[in-house]
């Protein structure tokens, strides 16, 4: 995929260069404008993609038990909340990888997640036909 004022798509058999694609169907994304950075969902792990370098400089693996559907940051852009297929939800710090809580899990998939900076309150709603509504500020006890 080429970004320009055009959004062109490219498809091989193989990847031709490893270091600028992934052979894996990507399931979510969400760019960082204050860190420049992409945040890409691929099955079961978080890969991170500098926008300047345009090369992959993390991936962060055994995060998450089932295949990532959605991807949301916080205020600082220091964390990552991730949903997956399953319904589970986990916060993830976005520099080393570390898993730093985990939030009360859906029935069915995770379609949507919205932080609110203002409440502290991270907000998921899945096809279980449910929202639900998280306390973010247990984790500062912890750090």
């Amino acid at each position: 995929m080429i970004w320009t004022k055009k959004i062109r798509f490219f498809e091989y058999g193989v990847s031709y260069n490893s270091k600028v694609t992934d052979d894996n169907h990507l399931t979510a994304i969400r760019y960082s404008p204050k860190n420049l950075e992409l945040y890409i969902g691929s099955k079961k792990c978080l890969k991170v993609w500098s926008v300047t370098k345009g090369v992959q400089t993390k991936m962060f693996t055994g995060i998450v038990e089932a295949d990532i559907t959605i991807i949301e940051l916080d205020d600082r852009e220091r964390r990552c909340f991730v949903g997956t297929v399953e319904g589970q939800i986990v916060s993830i710090d976005v520099f080393s990888g570390l898993v730093i809580s985990s939030y009360c899990s859906h029935e069915h998939e995770i379609s949507m997640l919205i932080y609110n900076s203002e409440h502290k309150l991270l907000i998921s709603g899945g096809w279980d036909r449910k929202l639900k509504i998280h306390n973010d500020t247990h984790h500062l006890e912890r750090i």
